[in-house]
């Protein structure tokens, strides 16, 4: 049976879906040492500075990087600057739409000045299923009124639904090595099953069958072999992922995963605006 990943649906789906454009747009060649910095603005304002343009493409298809493959060797290793506005006067502390809307424009903004060419195909990647342990679930269930059930909230003030992520660990050249705290507020577990998959780089399903909202905390180091020196010894006492998720009665089992990829077939470098 093919499982269908949370993730997917919101960035993939936009394949098929007509395109919005931005009014104005910039793109130019990154300065040399920018570090990667971006700002979704409310009223239709998109920045970008320091993104290659393989990391572009798996923002606006809202999917994880190592989903992405093909296209000529400089989409990872030149770097570019966008800003681009478009007539939009919502935000997403708003709109709940306005994300997808912006990131709409932006793929039609790849297609336009990159001459993006891609296509979708499934493939299967070694990664997990997050199932119910024996022992039955821990989980307790977000309830208005309960406490830290709206500890987090969002820009507008409103409580926050989703996990928040932190604390994560990195190397020299910013690649993300995990030991990560994670913090769910009214959060489901097809959300879990898509943070796990961003930040491990491994595809995870959520086959739990538990269909309520939850608030809980979990913090778990990266793999030892990773992490060196001061980094190393200050995670000593940190549990691994696996053992964190069972602390919350779930387990990880290992799985073959079809997976909706995007397969870039031709980019160019993008003409001086």
């Amino acid at each position: 049976m093919k499982l269908k990943l949370f993730l997917a649906m919101s960035g993939l789906a936009a394949f098929a879906q007509d395109s919005q454009t931005f009014d104005v747009a910039s793109v130019k060649p990154s300065s040399p040492g920018e570090r990667p910095t971006s700002t979704l603005a409310r009223g239709g304002r998109m920045t970008y500075t320091g993104f290659a343009l393989k990391s572009l493409v798996q923002i606006a298809y809202d999917i994880p990087g190592f989903w992405v493959s093909g296209g000529p060797a400089w989409i990872q290793t030149d770097r570019f600057d966008i800003v681009a506005k478009a007539d939009d006067s919502a935000s997403q502390d708003t709109d709940p739409s306005y994300k997808a809307r912006m990131l709409r424009r932006l793929q039609a903004l790849l297609a336009d000045r990159f001459r993006l060419q891609l296509h979708r195909e499934t493939k299967d990647l070694s990664g997990y299923v997050l199932v119910v342990a024996k022992g039955g679930s821990k989980l307790q269930e977000s309830k208005d009124g309960d406490a830290g059930s709206d500890e987090l909230k969002r820009a507008d003030g409103s409580p926050y639904e989703g996990i928040q992520m932190s604390n994560g660990i990195r190397d020299s050249s910013g690649r993300f090595l995990g030991g990560a705290t994670a913090r769910a507020q009214r959060a489901t577990m097809a959300m879990f099953a898509d943070i796990l998959t961003r930040n491990e780089a491994v595809p995870v399903v959520d086959k739990t069958g538990l269909s309520g909202k939850y608030n809980f905390t979990l913090a778990w180091a990266p793999n030892p072999t990773q992490v060196t020196g001061d980094a190393a010894a200050s995670l000593a006492e940190s549990p691994s992922l696996v053992t964190a998720i069972q602390r919350l009665g779930l387990r990880l089992e290992s799985a073959k995963i079809p997976v909706e990829t995007i397969v870039i077939d031709h980019a160019e470098k993008p003409s001086p605006n």
